[in-house]
């Protein structure tokens, strides 16, 4: 039997909500992780948790669209402490999400320079560099679009995810769960980026969606979300109840056994019955 690694070590700690002892361990992801975090090409030295009044630090995205938008609620705590906040990530996809909260934003690549200034840190780092216990994180500021009611639905994540087969609806599952709100798939919206699906979210009353970017999205712009959980792969961030500690408004769908969608969708159903006007 092989013996757990720090950073699998540090994921088990962080699922059962063992923040203080799980965060150093989750550095190990730069070890075992795969693949790695990048680390940045910068003159300037890695940000350990010094003063950052009047400093300039750059956060280096990492990991997929929903880990950057899940950490980069911590830039905030940056800001508070007089930092000049640069994030350095995909310009386009994310890039004018954080745009819009008022951060700096440059481009990302792993063979080429970061932005100039003070420090640079992993945005994964962060919980650990500010010492952060739970993350009792607020929300970030709403996104200002009418309201129009209804329920989003996301039913895929990227194909290329580790764990896409178990996290991915099957189709026939998909297509009963879309007949229940509007497909919020980019295939189907047209947006460009994740400010875009934002500004869509905003609009609606619910999100549904298996776990993917959009939960996260979702779930830090604080519009309700449901998140379905599959029952092989589950990710550290979910915990083992129906709340999760990042996002305390959202409710947990999980398989009750692998493979078992059709028992998700039958509480989702009858979850919706409750939640509609009768």
């Amino acid at each position: 039997m092989r013996s757990e690694t720090p950073f699998g070590r540090g994921m088990r700690l962080l699922a059962a909500g063992c923040y203080a002892d799980g965060w150093p361990l989750y550095e190990a992801r730069r070890q075992f992780m795969t693949p790695p975090p990048p680390t940045p090409i910068a003159a300037q030295p890695e940000w350990t948790g010094e003063p950052l009044q009047g400093r300039r630090i750059v956060v280096c995205a990492e990991q997929g669209w929903g880990d950057q938008l899940m950490f980069g609620r911590y830039l905030a705590q940056l800001r508070d402490q007089g930092a000049e906040v640069v994030v350095a990530c995909h310009p386009f996809v994310i890039g004018r999400f954080f745009a819009s909260l008022g951060y700096v934003v440059s481009p990302f690549f792993v063979d080429r320079p970061v932005y100039g200034g003070d420090y640079w840190t992993l945005i994964g780092s962060l919980p650990l560099r500010l010492g952060a216990g739970a993350p009792a994180l607020p929300a970030y500021r709403p996104i200002d679009v009418p309201r129009e009611g209804g329920v989003g639905i996301v039913t895929r994540g990227s194909p290329t995810h580790w764990n896409d087969a178990n996290r991915s609806l099957p189709p026939a599952v998909a297509e009963q769960l879309l007949a229940l709100g509007q497909d919020l798939s980019p295939e189907a919206t047209g947006a460009h980026d994740l400010l875009h699906t934002a500004e869509l979210m905003a609009r609606l009353d619910l999100i549904i969606t298996v776990d993917t970017a959009a939960a996260h999205l979702a779930g830090s712009i604080g519009k309700d979300c449901w998140v379905l959980l599959p029952y092989s792969g589950l990710d550290w961030r979910w915990g083992d109840g129906v709340r999760s500690d990042w996002y305390p408004g959202m409710r947990l769908f999980r398989q009750p056994a692998p493979g078992d969608w059709d028992a998700v969708l039958d509480a989702v159903v009858a979850a919706l019955a409750e939640r509609l006007p009768h």
